[in-house]
């Protein structure tokens, strides 16, 4: 897919007639931010466009005046590169079904029974609780 773009991208900036530095100087007029180094090592297949670059991926064809045909196959290709790993984080598994490295599940709030019967007390006298704490003292799974 790598060698697919690069070509592609290479291809369509060189049919188009512009270089490399008036494309980027091109797609900076409409917002982008982008320099002519950065298309330089997706040509070259040195790097790849991070998702954030995707909006941009889908004007290029627009600044290049790609033909239909080529348009089409290049906004394909993009769906596809879009769709892969590299653009997408894998899921995380819910909090409760996570395991720690011994293999058995987490325990959430263990030798807390007082103070959840005394939340869930509050909550059920309020119309709305604070909960506050550090970082990673399960704020977010209590509220849960």
């Amino acid at each position: 897919m790598e060698d697919e773009f690069a070509r592609s991208l290479e291809a369509a900036i060189a049919h188009s007639g512009k270089s490399i530095k008036q494309t980027a100087a091109d797609l900076r007029k409409l917002g982008f931010k982008i320099n002519r180094s950065t298309l330089t090592r997706w040509i070259k297949g040195d790097t790849r466009p991070s998702r954030r670059k995707l909006p941009l991926l889908r004007r290029l064809p627009d600044v290049l005046d790609m033909p239909a045909a080529e348009r089409e196959s290049f906004l394909g290709m993009v769906r596809r590169m879009s769709g892969e790993t590299l653009f997408v984080s894998p899921p995380v598994p819910p909090a409760a079904r996570r395991f720690h490295f011994l293999g058995g599940e987490i325990v959430w709030f263990t030798g807390r029974k007082k103070e959840l019967e005394e939340l869930g007390a509050t909550v059920g006298q309020r119309q709305s609780v604070l909960l506050t704490g550090l970082g990673g003292v399960g704020k977010t799974t209590l509220a849960r």
